[in-house]
């Protein structure tokens, strides 16, 4: 019997951050948790990939993002240390 592996939707998220800031000139740049969630990869550019199906399950991924999982993001200490605690 063969086990099929889990990816982890923030696996498949940050490519997508990276194409969408890259064709919004924006990859080496600072971009703000707000761009990133209305404009670069909001919830109905998200959901047709089934990275997150359910608004919920974005919200929980972006906050996982921000909260420095595995440091894919740098964010404002304050910002992480709050997405850290909600989590």
């Amino acid at each position: 019997m063969t086990k099929t592996a889990t990816v982890d939707p923030l696996d498949r998220l940050v490519p997508e951050l990276v194409r969408a800031a890259h064709q919004a000139g924006a990859l080496h740049r600072p971009i703000a948790i707000r761009e990133i969630l209305e404009d670069l990869l909001p919830y109905r550019v998200v959901r047709p990939t089934r990275i997150a199906e359910l608004l919920d399950d974005y919200r929980q991924l972006m906050m996982r993002l921000v909260a420095g999982e595995r440091n894919l993001v740098e964010a404002d200490p304050e910002v992480r240390a709050a997405c850290r605690a909600a989590l």
